[in-house]
């Protein structure tokens, strides 16, 4: 069984194979080409969303060890 840390390579490829279904979806449903980079766009925002808010819930929580 592989420990937490060892299962983030797997965690980023799955990301990235999701992001790249949703990017072949987006241009076979909405369009074209333009679409595709539109939705990379977005997965990218998602992303840096997912890690702002991961890195200011770590900060507050370590703000806990001093209670």
């Amino acid at each position: 069984m592989k420990h937490d840390s060892e299962k983030i390579p797997d965690d980023v490829k799955a990301n990235v194979e999701m992001t790249k279904g949703f990017m072949e979806a987006c241009e076979k449903h909405l369009g074209d080409i333009t679409e595709r980079q539109k939705c990379l766009n977005r997965m990218i925002k998602h992303f840096n969303k997912e890690k702002n808010v991961a890195v200011k819930t770590l900060d507050e929580l370590e703000k806990l060890k001093n209670i």
